[in-house]
């Protein structure tokens, strides 16, 4: 019998509607190896950019390693850009924003604007958001001050197929759900089966769902939720073909060069090291030559 997997609707915290999430009855991809570190390359601190017409919002993510197979994702959220203040001063719609040399650029109709990531208008306090500890296999997306809340704690396992890695995180003791990492240069590219069902995606996602026969499920405990679940064939190549559509389109973490400042002052301050030297030098060696004298 052909493995399934699940679709969840569920609320996101990026957008005011409720999203599908998909699950697979397995970790996948089924044909993989499991992996108990993180690359390198996935430490450190990275920019989610997200912007509308007339404003850029985004979220700084920190990944660090803190002690042997555990880490930690810490977010930040900031505004670069709000609406009131983009249009009071009469600027056109923003069309693109990219990040490069850890500055923004906002492309509007024929126009580029350059914003440091030091200009930023307001942010919030970074704040734990998920846990991850491959040593023993799970996951934690909930905390109260500096404590884990247990209750939030989930079996979880990382895998690697041709370069990607696969988080899979377990839910109803039974699903788990599965969202690949890509590096690419100085960017984690992030697509899971995350995705909302606002008006303008419902005809799109019923081709989804005819396409990959999708099949309703229901369970107890649910009732009075405005949540649908949904079971689809769990095969390694359909599951990259489902992340592959542009439905599910994949969040982009830009890497934040955070030494790049430090290095600005190192130069200035063996200038100014050496000038004191020399300048002391010269008093020095004045003051000798007028004592000879």
């Amino acid at each position: 019998m052909v493995k399934k997997l699940i679709i969840i609707l569920i609320f996101s915290n990026l957008l005011l509607t409720g999203c599908h999430k998909i699950f697979y009855e397995s970790p996948m991809p089924k044909e993989s190896k499991i992996i108990t570190e993180l690359p390198k390359s996935f430490l450190g601190k990275f920019l989610e950019i997200h912007f509308g017409e007339n404003s850029v919002e985004g979220q700084f993510k920190t990944v660090s390693k803190i002690s042997d197979k555990r880490y930690l994702v810490e977010t930040e959220d900031v505004i670069f850009i709000d609406s009131l203040n983009w249009v009071n001063q009469n600027m056109s719609l923003i069309k693109k924003v990219d990040f490069k040399n850890n500055t923004l650029e906002i492309f509007t109709n024929g126009k580029i604007y350059i914003k440091e990531l030091a200009d930023t208008l307001s942010s919030k306090p970074k704040r734990k958001e998920y846990e991850l500890d491959f040593k023993e296999g799970y996951f934690y997306e909930e905390f109260y001050g500096n404590e884990l809340d247990e209750a939030s704690k989930r079996k979880c396992q990382l895998r690697l197929k041709n370069g990607k890695y696969y988080l899979n995180i377990e839910y109803f003791k039974k699903y788990w759900m599965t969202s690949r990492v890509e590096k690419k240069e100085r960017k984690l590219i992030l697509n899971t089966t995350n995705f909302s069902l606002q008006d303008e995606h419902k005809i799109r996602y019923e081709q989804l769902k005819t396409k990959y026969n999708f099949e309703e499920i229901r369970f107890e405990g649910n009732r009075g939720l405005d949540w649908n679940y949904y079971l689809a064939n769990s095969d390694d190549a359909e599951m990259e073909k489902i992340l592959n559509e542009d439905f599910f389109v994949g969040f982009i973490w830009h890497k934040v060069n955070t030494e790049s400042k430090k290095w600005k002052f190192i130069p200035i301050g063996i200038i100014i090291l050496l000038s004191l030297i020399f300048h002391f030098h010269r008093k020095k060696k004045r003051k000798t030559t007028e004592n000879i004298a």
